[in-house]
């Protein structure tokens, strides 16, 4: 593991008399600073340094927020019902202001073509660019998000999925079976008068964290913001609760091999992937994963991509054609 691993793992789990300024530099490295500054102790030295991550992250989720709220109200106002999960949902739901350092805003739709493009007429009306993988002409070969919007200003970019986890190592059919019981079992939440949909507690640990996590394309590999949020998602059900939706989602290897390596409880967390992708990735085969496609899918894939190929060449040589003239390959893209 390289020092600022360490340095991070530490500053994530050690008690605050232990921490070191190593580890306070890779909690800002990565991000983190907020979340360092909330664990510690009200006059503690380093919270008055981390003021400012903290209020980078609070600045960034505000500007955020805004638009993916009208986004989501006009979404209910037109019947489409929207499932918010991972960083954007935890942020806003499970931490305090500027606490949660995340990327894109993640929701989920239900995965008809025509409910999602209709999703998209009404983003675009509120001024949202899609990158129109909607449009395809065969929406079966979505993969497990259907379309990627940006807000105006680009003050959010949205991932519209279909199913919870990528269909890339299991079938299909589990991933749509896995997705039908996540919106069978979830919650509707009133948020601050618009009508959303959150996971189930079991499935918010389990399903949008543990198998996004394991089986979903980080090869083995946790996030540091792994051991925060699995600290928050277990507050709202129990061990047993946990370890029983474990068995019904045929996850019981998976669960086991994630809290070997992530358990805020033990205050035990791994971020050396050189130890914890052995671990994780035998796990996913015990539970029916798989770590390769199938040929048939692979060739099925390339057959779709390989009509795009030479309209996304070109746009990739018109936009380093930009660049080097000091300009923005945005404006290009926002035209195709």
């Amino acid at each position: 593991m390289t020092a600022p691993a360490r340095d991070l793992q530490g500053a994530l789990t050690l008690p605050p008399g232990q921490l070191t300024p190593e580890m306070r530099r890779a909690a800002r490295q990565a991000g983190l600073g907020g979340a360092l500054r909330a664990r510690l102790p009200h006059g503690h030295p380093w919270r008055a340094e981390l003021r400012d991550d903290a209020a980078h992250l609070a600045l960034r989720h505000a500007r955020t927020r805004g638009p993916v709220r009208e986004l989501l109200r006009a979404w209910a106002a037109a019947g489409i019902p929207t499932l918010i999960f991972k960083g954007f949902a935890l942020s806003e739901f499970e931490y305090a202001p500027g606490e949660r350092f995340y990327g894109d805003v993640d929701v989920l739709l239900p995965p008809d073509p025509q409910t999602v493009r209709r999703a998209v007429q009404v983003a675009r009306r509120l001024e949202w660019r899609s990158d129109r993988l909607e449009d395809v002409a065969r929406p079966t070969e979505w993969l497990h998000e259907s379309t990627h919007l940006r807000a105006p200003g680009d003050a959010a970019q949205l991932d519209v999925h279909r199913w919870i986890v990528p269909a890339l190592y299991l079938p299909r059919a589990r991933a749509m079976t896995l997705t039908t019981g996540l919106w069978r079992r979830a919650r509707a939440v009133d948020w601050d008068g618009i009508p959303v949909w959150r996971p189930d507690p079991r499935d918010e640990l389990l399903l949008t964290l543990v198998l996004n996590r394991v089986w979903g394309g980080d090869h083995g590999g946790l996030k540091p913001q792994d051991y925060l949020d699995s600290e928050r998602l277990a507050r709202h059900t129990t061990p047993q609760a946990l370890a029983a939706h474990a068995r019904h989602l045929g996850l019981t290897h998976t669960w086991a091999a994630f809290q070997a390596v992530c358990d805020p409880a033990r205050g035990r967390l791994e971020l050396n992937a050189e130890v914890t992708r052995p671990l994780l990735l035998r796990a996913l085969h015990a539970d029916g994963g798989r770590t390769r496609r199938a040929v048939s899918e692979r060739l099925g894939r390339a057959a779709f991509l390989l009509p795009a190929v030479p309209a996304a060449f070109g746009d990739v040589l018109w936009a380093a054609w930009a660049v080097r003239r000091g300009g923005d390959p945005r404006r290009h893209l926002d035209r195709c």
